[in-house]
């Protein structure tokens, strides 16, 4: 199968084009860090957060007072973070140790809604070999609604476990990005096709959905000026705000929508 790769660069953001073997050349369009993220917390969404994982303290035994290890050795801890039941993220394991120190950061921001449940559990990675992978019960859990009530901005929070064990975490404002939130698009003659659109983005927040058929930017037809200046011109609507021209679904009505100057927010 062939394939061929083209960049270029555009005030900062990043065009690649893939072309492998499909009908229409794709392209995805990456997004750039900003600077002064401090500044740009005041936009963020108010259950968007950079989540940081500290540290634990366990029981010097499990309990029943069994060694953590067979050997006697402690335990291998480990946290994994839930949202309604699915795996979000989990830190590396921490070998030996009842005062594990992870010091880990989400590599993107946590979405944490009041009217959903945020899971924090610590396990042993010896004690969920045994019990093939995780069947066997957790060193400690604890659950919340949202983030829990004591994960002030900026603060240490100590969190409670069931089993007698304490985790801290860390919660700073979320890490924003530039960009116009639309990951991935698709060249056609006349239009670039929406495939993946992040929610919280200038292209979210306008109401743009994977599929939509962009036909027109800032008042600049598509299958004037070419798909390569247009998904140029795209990139930059997304930092400069703009005016796209879409058409969704099977309609060949055209809607007009905005793009603000807003921020992208990645979130896990």
């Amino acid at each position: 199968m062939k394939q061929a790769f083209f960049q270029f660069s555009s005030v900062g953001c990043l065009l690649v084009v893939v072309l492998a073997g499909c009908a229409y050349p794709r392209r995805t369009v990456s997004l750039t860090e900003v600077a002064d993220a401090d500044s740009a917390a005041a936009e963020a969404p108010s259950d968007v957060w950079s989540l940081h994982i500290l540290n634990a303290q366990l029981q010097p035994e499990q309990r029943g007072g069994l060694n953590w290890d067979e050997d006697g050795t402690l335990a291998d801890p480990f946290v994994r973070i839930l949202r309604n039941g699915v795996l979000v993220w989990q830190t590396p394991v921490v070998q030996n140790s009842i005062n594990p120190e992870w010091n880990a950061v989400l590599p993107e921001n946590i979405w944490a809604p009041s009217d959903q449940t945020l899971r924090f559990e610590v396990w042993d990675k010896d004690q969920v070999i045994r019990n093939e992978g995780l069947a066997g019960d957790p060193i400690g859990v604890v659950q919340f609604q949202g983030l829990p009530p004591n994960a002030l901005r900026d603060a240490v929070a100590t969190l409670r476990l069931e089993g007698n064990a304490t985790l801290q975490i860390q919660v700073t404002a979320p890490r924003p990005r530039r960009g116009i939130g639309i990951t991935r698009i698709e060249e056609r003659a006349n239009a670039l096709i929406a495939l993946e659109v992040i929610e919280r983005s200038p292209a979210g927040r306008a109401g743009l959905h994977a599929r939509d058929k962009i036909v027109r930017i800032d008042g600049e037809r598509v299958a004037d000026i070419g798909p390569e200046r247009a998904a140029s011109a795209l990139s930059l609507a997304g930092i400069r705000g703009g005016q796209l021209e879409v058409l969704s679904g099977d309609s060949d009505t055209p809607r007009i929508v905005e793009l603000d100057r807003g921020y992208v927010w990645l979130t896990m």
